[in-house]
């Protein structure tokens, strides 16, 4: 490659990164966070894990509440996950009404996701099982997302319209790749589940946001606002 074409490419991809806003995700994994350390590596948002369910049967994280008072206390951003295995609708209406227990008296300036993991996208009627939960949370007043690869969300959500906010999981891509152009709606891209950063013992999963989600979620009154 020509030499000067790559400094244009390069400085081109440093001033489209750094328009993004930078988030992590985190759970019971990374266990004591020190918030402080995080804030300071330009971290302005985190999206916390509340638990991993199958209807009633499920666990909520212990370090959801943990994360929650400790992120917020020192200015970081925060929205939440939940990882579901549901088989029915009727699983999923009893999550969402466990999910809204968690929430309550909480503020949240990042969405709600519903965590779709390869796979469950298949089990019965997969698609009214997560507009069930992501209808409850909504007529709750909450702002509401989904989680999954390019290729589920691209097959399986893409005539929503954009009725919610979409994070895509494509771990070490690059912004050029199919995986990322397949599902092109994402307003948060996963794109790394080992990253590093300090104030986190381990690996931590990092996000790009490119929509600004809690302007939306503020003005509008969403999420406990």
């Amino acid at each position: 490659m020509n030499k000067k074409i790559f400094i244009y490419i390069s400085i081109f991809l440093i001033s489209y990164i750094n328009s993004y806003i930078n988030g992590i995700t985190v759970s019971h994994l990374q266990e004591d966070i020190d918030w402080n350390l995080v804030k300071n590596n330009n971290i302005s948002f985190a999206i916390l894990r509340i638990g991993w369910m199958i209807g009633e049967q499920g666990v909520i994280d212990p370090y959801f509440e943990i994360n929650y008072n400790k992120a917020k206390a020192i200015g970081i951003q925060v929205g939440a996950y939940i990882e579901s295995e549901s088989f029915s609708v009727g699983e999923s209406e009893i999550e969402a009404y466990r999910v809204l227990k968690e929430l309550e008296g909480k503020k949240f300036e990042w969405p709600i996701f519903f965590d779709v993991h390869p796979g469950i996208e298949n089990w019965g009627d997969s698609k009214k099982r997560f507009n069930t939960f992501m209808n409850i949370l909504k007529q709750n007043n909450y702002y509401c997302g989904i989680r999954s690869t390019a290729k589920v969300l691209s097959e399986k959500f893409k005539d929503n319209n954009n009725e919610y906010a979409y994070w895509v999981a494509e771990y070490n891509k690059e912004f050029w790749d199919d995986d990322i152009s397949l599902f092109d709606d994402w307003g948060i891209w996963q794109y790394s589940s080992n990253g590093s950063v300090d104030g986190i013992n381990g690996d931590v999963d990092m996000n790009y946001a490119r929509i600004d989600y809690p302007d939306i979620i503020i003005s509008k009154g969403f999420n406990g606002y």
